[in-house]
């Protein structure tokens, strides 16, 4: 990647930071009988504890793409801080989504931080995973998400060393009785390989090759981000010695 001067970033600057917050509750296709419930609540806690607790991204530089409402009223109240603080407050369309991708990759500079987040549904077909947009057309769900090696590539070209993908993108997936050519609720494969071609970012998914990503009805959280929180705030549970 790219440095200014021509050496590496040894200094984080935090006007060169950019980040990406993707939300997705509710789809506008009818056909897409399930939603994810606490996907805007996984946007917004990630992108409040980032810009405003962590420091790591000027709120004027976080934008949140969002379908559906918080879940909880920590969220709710997170939300509206910040928004007040200057956080940009737009939809998970599908070119929103591709034009937030851009602009947060281009707007990071050598000693920033590039970070996008996203929590949604998933599907994989035809060597490419993908992930499922507002506006996402359910007999035509390939042409309309989110292309993943899309998304990676982008995060790969940023000038920045520090790059961070987070994806909770595994849950129920459409109707996996119409939809079995689409490989099930899991990403699969596909979304392995997409992984294997990003270069220099460190990518966090809430599941492994072939499993699930599940709500946390008591966090009001999906688990996946449940668990990055709490080990970003040093309360994950110790494993086996």
């Amino acid at each position: 990647m790219k440095r200014e001067g021509g050496g590496e970033a040894q200094t984080f600057d935090l006007a060169a930071s950019a980040g990406l917050f993707v939300g997705v509750s509710e789809f506008e296709d009818p056909e897409i009988e399930h939603g994810v419930p606490f996907a805007v609540d996984d946007a917004v806690d990630l992108a409040h504890y980032f810009a405003l607790e962590l420091g790591l991204l000027a709120p004027e530089k976080t934008s949140l793409l969002l379908t559906g409402a918080p879940a909880k009223p920590e969220s709710v109240e997170r939300l509206a801080e910040l928004s007040a603080r200057g956080a940009s407050l737009g939809r998970p369309r599908l070119h929103e989504i591709y034009r937030g991708l851009f602009a947060a990759r281009k707007a990071t500079g050598a000693k920033g931080l590039f970070l996008l987040a996203a929590a949604t549904h998933g599907l994989a077909e035809e060597g490419e995973s993908y992930l499922v947009a507002e506006d996402t057309v359910y007999e035509h769900p390939l042409g309309t998400s989110i292309k993943v090696t899309k998304a990676f590539a982008e995060a790969s070209r940023v000038d920045s060393e520090r790059a961070l993908v987070l994806i909770d993108a595994c849950r129920e997936l459409l109707n996996p009785e119409v939809h079995r050519s689409l490989g099930g609720p899991k990403l699969s494969e596909t979304f392995e390989k997409a992984i294997s071609t990003a270069r220099g970012v460190a990518i966090l998914s809430g599941t492994v090759l072939g499993g699930f990503s599940f709500d946390d009805l008591k966090r009001r959280n999906g688990v996946f981000t449940s668990a990055v929180l709490d080990g970003l705030r040093g309360a994950a549970p110790a494993g086996d010695e």
